[in-house]
Formats: C-alpha cells, sequence, structure tokens
C-alpha cells in the first residue's frame, strides 16, 4: 500500500513538473539524454489559442501546455543523447474553424473539414551535446490532407490529434533526419 501511494505521489509531481514547464520526461532517460525546452511566444495573439476563441486563458493554459507535455515526451524519442532541442511556437491555427453564420446553436462549435488544416509556426534550435548548434530555423507546418492522414500516436477523441500529428510527422521526418547528421 505504501508503494503505491509513493509511486502515485511521483507522478503526481512529475506531471505537476512537466506542465510547469519545469521538467521534461525524454525517453532516453540515461546520462546525456536528450532535452526539450518549449517555449509559447505571445499566446494571447495565436490564430487559434487566443481568448476570444478558446474562451478562457485558463482554456488556453490548458491546450498550451497539453501541447507542451506532447512535444517534451515525443520529440527525444528522435534525438541523440546529449542533444538539446528547443522550440518556440509562433502561431498555432487548429485544424477547422468556428462558422457562426451556422446559426448561435453553434456559434461556438469548431467545424473541422478539408479547407481547415493545422498549420503551426516555430521557430527551433537543435544543439549537440557540446551546446554547437546542429541545426535551426523557422518552420511553417500544415498538413494540407490531415483529414485522411491517420494519427500515429493519438487517440481519434483527442482535442489536439491533428496538431499532435502534425508535430509527430515533423520529429519523425525532419528533425530525426537533422538529428541523425
Amino acid at each position: 500500500m505504501k508503494t503505491k501511494i509513493v509511486v502515485s505521489c511521483f507522478v503526481a509531481l512529475a506531471a505537476l513538473l512537466l506542465g510547469a514547464g519545469c521538467a521534461h520526461a525524454p525517453e532516453n532517460t540515461g546520462a546525456g539524454a536528450a532535452a526539450v525546452a518549449v517555449t509559447f511566444n505571445q499566446p494571447e495573439n495565436f490564430t487559434d489559442v487566443k481568448s476570444s476563441s478558446i474562451g478562457s486563458d485558463k482554456e488556453r493554459d490548458s491546450l498550451l501546455d497539453e501541447l507542451r507535455d506532447y512535444v517534451v515526451e515525443q520529440a527525444p524519442r528522435f534525438l541523440k543523447n546529449g542533444q538539446a532541442l528547443s522550440i518556440v511556437f509562433n502561431d498555432i491555427d487548429m485544424a477547422g474553424d468556428f462558422e457562426p453564420w451556422r446559426g448561435p446553436a453553434l456559434d461556438d462549435v469548431r467545424i473541422v473539414k478539408d479547407i481547415y488544416p493545422p498549420r503551426i509556426a516555430l521557430v527551433f534550435s537543435l544543439k549537440d551535446a557540446a551546446g554547437a548548434e546542429i541545426a535551426g530555423g523557422a518552420r511553417n507546418l500544415t498538413d494540407l490532407a490531415f483529414m485522411s492522414t491517420i494519427p500515429v500516436t493519438v487517440f481519434r477523441d483527442d482535442r489536439l490529434r491533428h496538431e499532435k500529428t502534425l508535430l509527430y510527422n515533423w520529429f519523425s521526418g525532419e528533425l530525426a533526419r537533422l538529428a541523425r547528421q
């Protein structure tokens, strides 16, 4: 019984630290494990995560925390030990959009169609174990075929499944290639 309580407390503490951005959960946890830092640059101005489209700062922060946790969990899988990845999100335009012309009963419902793909603008820096930059730059990620893409690492009912799939595809493609160089 005591072991379960200790483990539960440890898991709760780890989740709290991850949500606060104070800790990272890389898959390769040995000495020199990969590290990931995530920053949101003026999230109140993001296309779909600003207060006017989400409803409140608390809801916005919840979405951003969920996205940060996903990046911190998934990105290290594609990095070598000792590498460090820093990502600054400059905009997030979630899949779908609000269509207020559908009437007051649906003006706060996100309608997901092919014409509203997910888009993420970010700047990243990938460094080796010595701190030298391997790669970096700005990326504008989008997936015009997102409706026919099968989410790899998320569930169908995940509210950020399209954005997470977009990031996962970038991690497993370009980021993984850059990390191997």
